[in-house]
């Protein structure tokens, strides 16, 4: 009774490293996204003022 009170916590606690791991991975796939999307806005904002100043003088 006792061992298989043990498995059990052992499988919910496993079950539950996996699930936790699954999410942060998918948390930290999108926040990667999301800085490569800012990123990618912030030089074309740098190269828009570039061209536009470019253009002035």
């Amino acid at each position: 009774m006792i061992d298989l009170t043990f498995f059990t916590l052992g499988s919910i606690s496993l079950l539950a490293a996996v699930v936790m791991t699954a999410i942060g991975l998918r948390y930290a796939i999108l926040a990667e996204r999301r800085l490569r999307e800012r990123r990618k806005a912030a030089v074309q904002r740098m190269t828009r003022t570039r061209s536009d100043s470019a253009s002035v003088s």
